[in-house]
C-alpha cells in the first residue's frame, strides 16, 4: 500500500511536467509567429479587409531603408530605396503610391532582372527581350521561384486617379525593389541633406487589392542602411619605447 501511495504522486508529477513543457512550446510558437526579424530597415504590416470589414490578408513591408552612402545625399539630390514586400493573402495586390515628407518617391529602372524572377512567367502585356532566353531556365527552376514577382518596367500609362506605380505583388508571394534591379524606387528632390544616422521622414505606402480597394499605411520613418563591409580598423598607438 505504501508503494502505491508514493507511485501516484510521482506519476502525477510526470504528467504535470509534460503538460508544462507542451504549454511552453505552444507559447513559444505563438510568440515566434508574431516576431519581426532583427534587420536595420523599417517594418510595417498593413491589413487587408473585405467589404464587410473582415480581415482577408496582410501586406508586410520588411527591411525598408535608404541605400547606404558614406557621403550621404545632398539636398535636392536622389537617394535609392531598398524595399521588400510580402503579400500574405490569396490574391495579388498592387503597390500604387509611396509618399514621403523628405522628397518625392519615383520609379526607376536598373535593367537587371533578379535571378529568381527570370524563371517566373511574366503577366506583362509587353514581353521583355530576355523572355525567350529565360524559357529554358524556367524548366529547371525551383518550385519556390513562382512565388517571386518580377516588377514590370514597361507598364502601360495609368489614368489620373489610377495606380501610378502599378507594381504587382503575387498572392502568397513577395517582391523585392532593390537598386540595380529591373524596377526599384528612389527618393528624389530631397528636402534636406540625408546623411548616415539621419532618417527619411513621413513615408506612406498605398496598396490596391484585386477588387480595386485601396489601403494606406500609417506614416513612418525610414533609416539609412549600414555599410556592407566594415570600415578600416586603426591600430592603437602605444606610448613610449620598449627596450
Amino acid at each position: 500500500m505504501t508503494r502505491l501511495t508514493t507511485a501516484i504522486p510521482a506519476f502525477a508529477l510526470g504528467v504535470a511536467a509534460v503538460a508544462l513543457t507542451a504549454g511552453c512550446s505552444a507559447g513559444q510558437i505563438s510568440q515566434t509567429s508574431s516576431q519581426v526579424a532583427a534587420v536595420p530597415g523599417a517594418n510595417r504590416d498593413i491589413e487587408l479587409k473585405d467589404s464587410h470589414d473582415l480581415l482577408v490578408g496582410r501586406v508586410s513591408l520588411r527591411d525598408v531603408m535608404v541605400q547606404y552612402s558614406e557621403k550621404g545625399y545632398p539636398k535636392d539630390g536622389t537617394a535609392p530605396l531598398q524595399i521588400r514586400i510580402i503579400n500574405d493573402s490569396p490574391f495579388a495586390v498592387k503597390l500604387c503610391a509611396v509618399t514621403s515628407e523628405s522628397g518625392t518617391v519615383a520609379k526607376a529602372s536598373g535593367g537587371i532582372v533578379p535571378p529568381s524572377a527570370a524563371a517566373t512567367p511574366s503577366n506583362s502585356a509587353s514581353a521583355a527581350p530576355t523572355a525567350g532566353a529565360s524559357a529554358s531556365a524556367s524548366a529547371s527552376a525551383a518550385p519556390t521561384a513562382s512565388a517571386v514577382a518580377s516588377p514590370s518596367a514597361s507598364a502601360a500609362p495609368v489614368a489620373a486617379g489610377g495606380c501610378e506605380l502599378n507594381i504587382t505583388v503575387p498572392g502568397q508571394g513577395y517582391t523585392q525593389l532593390l537598386p540595380g534591379q529591373l524596377t526599384y524606387l528612389q527618393l528624389t528632390k530631397l528636402t534636406d541633406e540625408l546623411k548616415p544616422g539621419v532618417v527619411a521622414r513621413g513615408f506612406t505606402f498605398t496598396f490596391q487589392d484585386s477588387k480595386g480597394k485601396s489601403v494606406t499605411s500609417d506614416k513612418f520613418e525610414i533609416p539609412m542602411g549600414i555599410p556592407l563591409t566594415p570600415g578600416p580598423r586603426t591600430s592603437p598607438e602605444l606610448g613610449g619605447e620598449h627596450k
